[in-house]
């Protein structure tokens, strides 16, 4: 009855009502647990913090990556080769430029 009453004087569906009174006692649970239990708490995330650092997990992910990085250095070479192949090729038969004329422009442009 009382819920009736506050929701036509304010002019507030009483579901808002419901859901405000849950929200709030949440709240004040949530509050009181920080409150209380605030040392123990952030001991908890320092710990979870300093064990997900070392773990072993991500020494073996850095390692990983540390080896996938070594065949992308050695496509890029490889990428370089290709291009001065084809470079020579066109320089030579579309040109008509000799060899060492070729290898003087591939220099200079790299």
């Amino acid at each position: 009855m009382m819920l009736n009453l506050t929701s036509d004087v304010l002019h507030i569906p009483i579901l808002s009502i419901q859901s405000f009174v849950l929200y709030l006692l949440g709240a004040i649970v949530l509050g009181t647990i920080l409150v209380n239990f605030w040392k123990y708490i952030v001991m908890g995330l320092f710990g979870i913090f300093c064990l997900s650092t070392f773990s072993p997990s991500s020494l073996i992910s850095s390692s990983v990556d540390a080896k996938e990085n070594i065949p992308q250095i050695e496509q890029g070479v490889q990428v370089v080769d290709v291009y001065r192949k084809e470079f020579m090729d066109d320089c030579m038969s579309v040109a008509m430029n000799s060899k060492e004329e070729c290898e003087e422009i591939f220099k200079e442009k790299n």
